[in-house]
């Protein structure tokens, strides 16, 4: 009895070791774990990073961990409950009684009495004991974290600590049920020899012998069993030091193997001879971690080929049709039919590429998830892969009778939009009734979104269901494209028509992807053609700027309004600056005509802005702006500036008088032209020519 006692109470420390070494874990995490501590401070139920984040912590948990089975966070503030990388609000929980329990008295005991728990609703119950940690640990007052523990796993674990042949076991929480036990509680025949309560949980376990018979003998021979034990304790260490001595030498042979083989690198053994053990055990560490890099290669090798073989289904590459394993996933049993679905991501250059890297990995792993959990919410099995940096393929299993997806895709677009900074446009292909055919629902899938420039994108597009006249009336098109091409060769103004004329015709007959590319592309190359017979100045604004951006363009673009928008905006710049270098050209001409005909009728007195401007034909405010622009002074002072020179001219050379002179040059007025001569001169007219020869001609008086 007494060695049943003992037996019971090592058992007892066994478990409670497990479940102390769970609750300071718990513990820990909620001191030092920022993350969970930001999850019950967090106001938006939407840090879709943050929740990730939380969820991917309680899985490694649970890994670490292998007695829970399941772990979810309360959160007070808004009653919101993560588990299962699922959110609930506490009235939606399976387990939303216990959770109302705990709002009530949050002084429970660490570890709850046997309780019955399920997530959702539509699942059965499971016995379960349950920890309840507080967040924060001072007062609770931010929620909790419950660690559910299966009692069906806790009694495998029990069942490997001792004989379940020989003995039972049974535990008990403190109202008396029965936790776990390897007893048939319907017989009744089996009496505990002894009992032990846990001080750390108040468990009570008993224990025995399945066969009431043995206690008898046992108790009998309990003195001839003790004196065998010390014969069997002393025979134990003859035994040891004899058999030590006599395996010293192939433990040194075991150690020179391993030298040889594993740890190459090392030039002799006598570098270890004085500590065998230590060596033995960085080889095996050594092999430990050999063997979880090969599991990991594995894994990844696994991964890589489900995803390979994903490829050739789709691609119509794939002979046979491949196992559960090699799909990645459990077939639907009842399912004959299957069909395909690609979901692109909108403005994927402009919007989404931008993001970095990690958080471009996020997003792809969200929408995955969100994708495969809402189809498998409305029983569509699908196995997703994404094929490209923007388009996530999946292959939807379609449950019999089959349904129409088309609602359950529109949930899918509404979450995306409503959640994510950008859109997804969904295209679907035909069902097919074998997985050898599914790349034909796969090139119908992708056929469907090259419909996406015309009919736009954060919608659906099926299979059949869009316009079918593409080939239609393409002769028309090529005939506006060379209208439209002449149009802008010559600047007219009805070219933005003609331009706009061509994207109609496209929205009218509903053109693809690839077509409108090759239209586009054909419009690019007339334009081409024809600015290359333009002036060398022309040509290389062309050349140099405005056809790679067109080529940019019509490389990267989601729809007909946006290359439209983006073609218009290039041609109407480059047209504007070809109509300002053919007006500034022009100008630069008249205002040498101008300046000419002021040199040479100076002497006029009508000569003003406005007698040019009737004599050119021009604007006589624009006329003084220009001649400013190309002269640096403005019209009135290279007037006075031309007509005192020729007066210089005449003081110098003639003996006219100031009268005549001033005659002669514009000033009808003696005194007007005195004045003026003074003050571009400095000095009147009478002492200009009083002065020498020499100062006289030192003007610089045009001939």
């Amino acid at each position: 009895m007494e060695a049943n006692k003992i037996f019971a109470g090592q058992l007892m420390q066994s478990i409670d070791i497990s479940l102390k070494t769970i609750d300071q874990s718990i513990i820990n995490e909620i001191l030092k774990n920022k993350l969970i501590l930001q999850f019950f401070e967090e106001i938006d139920d939407h840090n879709v990073y943050l929740n990730y984040q939380v969820a991917k912590r309680l899985q490694e948990l649970k890994q670490e961990m292998p007695l829970i089975d399941s772990i979810y966070l309360v959160r007070l503030h808004d009653r919101f409950i993560y588990s299962s990388n699922v959110f609930h609000q506490v009235e939606e929980f399976g387990d939303h009684v216990f959770v109302q329990e705990l709002e009530r008295n949050s002084h429970l005991s660490q570890w709850t009495n046997l309780r019955q728990y399920r997530e959702f609703s539509d699942q059965d119950y499971k016995n379960v004991i349950s920890l309840v940690r507080e967040a924060p640990i001072s007062d609770g007052t931010k929620g909790f974290l419950v660690v559910n523990i299966s009692t069906a796993t806790f009694q495998a674990k029990m069942n490997g600590m001792y004989n379940v042949k020989n003995t039972f076991v049974s535990l008990k929480d403190r109202n008396g049920n029965v936790l776990l036990t390897n007893q048939d509680l319907s017989s009744g025949n089996e009496k505990p020899l002894s009992s032990v309560i846990s001080e750390y949980t108040g468990w009570k376990m008993e224990s025995g012998l399945n066969n009431g018979m043995l206690v008898g003998i046992v108790s009998t021979f309990s003195s001839i069993w003790f004196g065998l034990g010390v014969l069997v304790f002393i025979s134990g260490i003859v035994s040891i030091v004899y058999v030590t001595r006599k395996n010293y030498k192939p433990l040194t042979e075991i150690i020179s193997r391993i030298d040889a083989y594993v740890f190459k690198q090392r030039d002799s053994l006598k570098s270890i001879e004085s500590d065998e053990f230590t060596f033995i055990h960085s080889a095996i560490d050594n092999f430990i971690e050999k063997s979880e890099l090969f599991e990991k290669q594995f894994e990844e090798i696994a991964h890589l080929k489900r995803k390979n073989i994903f490829n050739e289904l789709i691609t119509g590459k794939c002979k046979s049709v491949p196992d559960e394993d090699d799909i990645g996933m459990n077939l639907p049993a009842h399912c004959n039919r299957q069909q395909v679905m690609i979901i692109e991501i909108d403005y994927y250059r402009e919007s989404f590429s931008l993001y970095q890297e990690h958080d471009q990995y996020l997003f792809k792993f969200v929408i995955s998830s969100v994708v495969n959990e809402i189809m498998n919410n409305h029983s569509f099995a699908i196995r997703s892969e994404w094929t490209s940096n923007h388009q996530l393929t999946g292959i939807v299993f379609l449950p019999d009778p089959i349904s129409d997806m088309t609602p359950t895709c529109e949930k899918i677009i509404e979450w995306v939009k409503h959640n994510l900074n950008f859109t997804v446009t969904i295209g679907i292909g035909g069902p097919v009734e074998s997985l050898l055919h599914i790349s034909h629902s796969n090139n119908q899938a992708y056929l469907s979104l090259k419909y996406k420039p015309v009919l736009g994108n954060n919608r659906i597009i099926l299979y059949g269901k869009t316009p079918n006249q593409s080939n239609k009336e393409s002769h028309k098109s090529i005939r506006l494209i060379h209208d439209a091409v002449d149009s802008y060769r010559l600047m007219a103004d009805d070219w933005e028509d003609k331009f706009a004329a061509i994207f109609n015709e496209i929205r009218l007959y509903f053109k693809t992807k690839d077509e409108i590319i090759d239209l586009l592309n054909y419009y690019m190359y007339n334009l081409d053609l024809q600015m290359s017979q333009a002036s060398k100045e022309y040509l290389e604004i062309w050349k140099n700027e405005v056809l790679p951006h067109l080529h940019e363009s019509v490389k990267y673009f989601e729809t007909t309004e946006q290359i439209q928008h983006r073609l218009f905006l290039a041609l109407h710049t480059f047209s504007n600056r070809i109509v300002a270098l053919r007006q500034e050209r022009n100008y630069h001409q008249l205002l040498k005509e101008v300046r000419k005909y002021i040199e040479e009728h100076f002497y006029n007195p009508e000569l003003s802005l406005d007698y040019l401007s009737e004599r050119f034909q021009v604007n006589a405010k624009y006329l003084s702006q220009l001649f400013k622009e190309q002269f640096g002074e403005n019209f009135l002072d290279f007037l006075t500036m031309v007509r005192v020179e020729h007066a210089k001219h005449m003081l110098s050379n003639t003996k006219s008088s100031i009268q005549e002179i001033g005659d002669k040059v514009g000033y009808t007025n003696a005194v007007t032209f005195r004045r003026v001569f003074k003050r571009i001169e400095g000095i009147s007219p009478v002492d200009f020519r009083n002065l020498k020869p020499k100062r006289i001609t030192s003007g610089g008086v045009p001939d």
